[in-house]
């Protein structure tokens, strides 16, 4: 028997065969669990909002609209491709 299904399985019985508590929850308890509720959906905005440009790049990549969409940097590419130097002074002026 693998030694981590024979801690598991350990754990278990442990839990399973535990007699009730009787336990008390008091108001900082209750305010932790919100606080931490809280906590996740700020944290899952973030991300969103963060990511948000690469979860809309996902949805938008079936669409058949998009394939024949030409890329704004194009033609900055292909002014750096022509010669460097001019495409870096427009880049810098104001």
């Amino acid at each position: 028997m693998n030694i981590s299904r024979s801690i598991a399985m350990m754990t278990a019985s442990c839990l399973l065969a535990a007699p009730s508590a009787q336990a008390y929850l008091d108001p900082g308890t209750g305010s932790l669990i919100v606080q931490g509720a809280i906590a996740a959906v700020a944290g899952v905005l973030v991300a969103g909002k963060l990511y948000w440009t690469r979860i809309k790049a996902w949805f938008q990549r079936s669409s058949p609209a998009s394939e024949n969409a030409v890329s704004p940097l194009a033609n900055t590419q292909e002014a750096e491709q022509q010669n460097p130097n001019d495409a870096r002074r427009e880049r810098q002026e104001p």
